[in-house]
């Protein structure tokens, strides 16, 4: 997801922040950055407070507890204030009156210990104001973007009639989210064919369209989505498979990627196709 002309202050994670109490605030699930209904319908006002009072600037900071190490709480954070600046975009606010920053484990609502999870830490303030927070430092304009990186194991089933084997291997997988809701992907794995008669190094690569049902998220972080995939593949070193298309099924559980999808391979019987099951982590940026 890419969104132009949004001002970004990256603060230090040094004195509190000086800014006006917020005006709304967003709470996520633990290690989450997706919005919950409950958050969706925060943002949902925050947008029509805009709309209605014509006031010229939206600012918001992004926050998280002390569960984690203090480095991955500060791009938590940010995707956490991410995520509310794109659904902001999507309510009708301009992104040109956004200001956006992100403050990891450093301004708690909450005091606590290092380690200690607290629910009222992971929170976007939003302030819908004249001026965009005053003591920050000055913006500077960035591309935000939601693209995951995953690498995990693959696990095929080739159900070809009289030639059914089982594939092992790894996959690595790119995702591009176009939208909160609608991904783009483009995967690729090399497996070893187990069958003792077509025993040998195979590939399979694909590209996909999914829809993750980011709304209904159990908590803000089991997030199913469905979608469709096409592609090329090889079953074994001799060069046999085909191109093939199907539909695809997964499950993201708090960033790990589980995904099943059945490929139905030229010149072959729809009940012939091949079962590929992916599990990675995905790493985002």
């Amino acid at each position: 997801m890419k969104l132009r002309g949004i001002a970004i202050a990256l603060l230090c994670s040094g004195a509190p922040l000086s800014a006006p109490a917020a005006d709304h605030t967003v709470y996520f699930a633990l290690d989450s950055d997706r919005l919950s209904p409950d958050g969706s319908s925060i943002v949902s006002a925050a947008a029509a407070d805009y709309a209605a009072t014509g006031e010229t600037a939206v600012s918001l900071v992004g926050h998280a507890d002390a569960s984690g190490p203090a480095d991955y709480n500060e791009d938590l954070s940010r995707r956490r204030a991410e995520r509310v600046v794109a659904a902001l975009v999507a309510a009708g606010v301009p992104g040109s009156a956004i200001t956006a920053a992100w403050r990891g484990e450093a301004d708690p609502a909450v005091g606590t210990a290092d380690g200690v999870v607290e629910p009222l830490n992971r929170r976007v303030e939003i302030t819908v104001s004249q001026s965009v927070l005053p003591a920050a430092p000055e913006p500077i304009a960035q591309t935000l973007s939601r693209i995951a990186i995953g690498l995990g194991p693959y696990v095929g089933y080739n159900m070809q009639d009289g030639d059914e084997s089982v594939f092992l291997g790894g996959n690595l997988t790119a995702t591009y989210f176009a939208t909160p809701n609608v991904a783009l992907t483009g995967e690729t794995a090399l497996f070893w064919n187990l069958d003792a008669r077509d025993e040998g190094l195979g590939f399979r690569g694909a590209l996909g369209a999914d829809y993750h049902f980011a709304d209904y998220g159990v908590g803000g972080g089991v997030l199913p989505y469905v979608g469709v995939n096409a592609g090329y593949m090889t079953i074994d070193g001799s060069g046999k498979g085909g191109f093939f298309a199907g539909p695809e099924v997964g499950l993201s559980i708090f960033g790990v990627n589980a995904k099943l999808a059945y490929d139905i391979v030229e010149d072959r019987d729809l009940e012939e196709g091949v079962i590929s099951l992916t599990l990675a982590y995905d790493f985002r940026f």
